[in-house]
Parts: C-alpha cells; structure tokens; sequence
C-alpha cells in the first residue's frame, strides 16, 4: 500500500477528514486548503468525479474551482463539505502546531 493510499484511507474517516481540513484551513494558504479538498474528496467520493456527480454539478467546473488558484463561492464550499459528510463552523481561534503548519506548507 502506497503512502497516498493509506493516507486516502485515514480521510474516509469525517473526524480526521475534519481535523485535516481545518488544519489546512488555519495555516491560511488557500491552495493548502482546496488541496485537502482534493484529498478528502479523493477519500470520500473517490475523487472529483464522484464529488461532482454527488452534488449535481459538472466535474470540469469543479475540477477548477478546487483546483490551485480556484475560488470557490460559499455555496460549492458547503455543498462539497456535506456530500463529505461534513459542515463549515466558525469557533474561537487557536493557535496552529509549528509542526502542522511546516507539514501543510511543504505540500
């Protein structure tokens, strides 16, 4: 099993799929954090394929708004979170671990 796979199997589970994406959205790098997109959606759906079919959307429009430079609206946002089994929250802030942050950055 490839390091990718394992990794693939760990964001099937929505709690460190969840601990994942807030972690890449704390470090403030929007390509970070469409990147952990990608990756729980390569988890959950089976990748953008499955992503888009799940939440009636065309794959190529949503392959560029989770792609490096996309900007994805409020409403794709929240709609890829559910189809994920997971929901946007806003909670007091907290400082990010050196060695979270080191890891998403070099990604």
């Amino acid at each position: 099993m490839s390091h990718n796979d394992s990794q693939a199997i760990r964001l099937d589970d929505p709690e460190i799929a969840a601990e994942y994406l807030n972690t890449a959205f704390s470090v403030g790098d929007q390509d970070a954090f469409l990147k952990a997109l990608r990756d729980v959606a390569k988890a959950r759906q089976g990748g953008v394929s499955g992503l888009a079919r799940d939440i009636s959307t065309n794959r190529s429009a949503l392959t560029t708004t989770l792609s490096k430079g996309g900007n994805p609206q409020l409403r794709r946002l929240t709609a890829v979170l559910a189809a994920s089994g997971l929901a946007l929250t806003v909670r007091p802030a907290r400082k990010l671990g050196a060695a979270a942050a080191k890891q998403l950055k070099s990604k």
